[in-house]
C-alpha cells in the first residue's frame, strides 16, 4: 500500500476506508507521500526492499553454496573418522582391559615367585642343615672306621693268646673252666681262673657235632708256656 508499503495503521487509514475509496485508490497517497518527508529508517527499508540484486551479490551467494556443499559432502568422511576413531577407542577400552588382565597375572607371578623364593629359603636352609649333619655323619663315620680297626686289632691280638684244645667229648653238665684246670694239671702248667679271658666251645664247620674249646689268655707268654707244657706230653 503507497510507494513506502506501510500497513494500515501505519498509513494513517484503517483497511474499511482504504476499500471504500474506490479508483481514488490509485492516486491515494499517505500524509508521508504527501509532505515529501521520510525518516532515514524509511528511506533504508525502501532502498532495501526495493534493490535488485546485482551479480556480484549471486556470485558470493554461489560461493556460499559451493563452501557449504564442500561441507557437506566431506561430512560421509567425517563420519567415518569418527567411526574409526570410536573404533580405536573401542580397541583401547580392549587393550586396558587386556593390559588389567596382564597385570593381575604378573602380580599372580610376583605372589608366586614370593612364595618360591621362601620355599628355597626354607630348602637351603634346610640343606645347610643336613650339610651339618652329614658332616657329623662323616665324623663319625670316621670314629667308628678306628673303632672298627682297634677292634680288630685287639681281636688279632686276642687271638694271639687263644688256645684252641680238640678232642674232648661235650657233656650235659661240663665245666668248661673245670676241664681246663684237669688239662693243666695234667700237662704240669696250671692256669688260674683269673689269667682267663673267656673260654668257649665253637662248632666246626666240616662237623657240627663236634665243638673245640676256645680258650682266651691274659697274656701271650700264658698261652706259648701252655702250650709248651702240653707239647711235652
Amino acid at each position: 500500500m503507497c510507494i513506502n508499503r506501510f500497513d494500515f495503521p501505519c498509513a494513517g487509514i484503517t483497511e474499511a476506508g482504504y476499500r471504500k475509496l474506490g479508483d481514488r485508490k490509485a492516486t491515494w497517497k499517505c500524509n508521508t507521500c504527501k509532505t515529501g518527508t521520510a525518516s532515514p529508517n524509511l528511506s533504508s527499508e525502501k532502498t532495501v526492499q526495493g534493490r535488485v540484486p546485482s551479480y556480484g551479490d549471486l556470485e558470493n551467494i554461489r560461493l556460499e553454496l559451493s563452501k557449504i556443499t564442500k561441507q557437506i559432502s566431506s561430512l560421509p568422511q567425517l563420519v567415518a573418522s569418527v567411526k574409526t576413531i570410536q573404533a580405536d577407542i573401542s580397541d583401547l577400552k580392549d587393550m586396558k582391559s587386556e593390559m588389567m588382565d596382564v597385570k593381575n597375572s604378573l602380580n599372580h607371578v610376583h605372589t608366586s615367585v614370593e612364595g618360591l623364593t621362601n620355599k628355597l629359603t626354607e630348602i637351603d636352609r634346610e640343606i645347610q642343615s643336613l650339610q651339618k649333619t652329614k658332616d657329623d655323619v662323616v665324623r663319625v663315620e670316621h670314629r667308628l672306621e678306628k673303632l672298627e680297626a682297634a677292634v680288630r686289632e685287639n681281636q688279632q691280638r686276642s687271638r694271639l693268646n687263644n688256645i684252641e684244645i680238640k678232642g674232648v667229648p661235650v657233656t650235659s653238665s661240663e665245666n668248661l673252666f673245670t676241664i681246663i684246670s684237669n688239662i693243666g694239671s695234667k700237662i704240669g702248667y696250671e692256669v688260674p681262673k683269673e689269667q682267663i679271658n673267656y673260654v668257649a666251645r665253637v662248632p666246626q664247620r666240616n662237623n657240627k657235632n663236634t665243638k673245640n674249646i676256645i680258650v682266651s689268655l691274659h697274656t701271650r707268654y700264658l698261652r706259648d708256656n701252655f702250650i709248651a707244657a702240653a707239647k711235652k706230653m
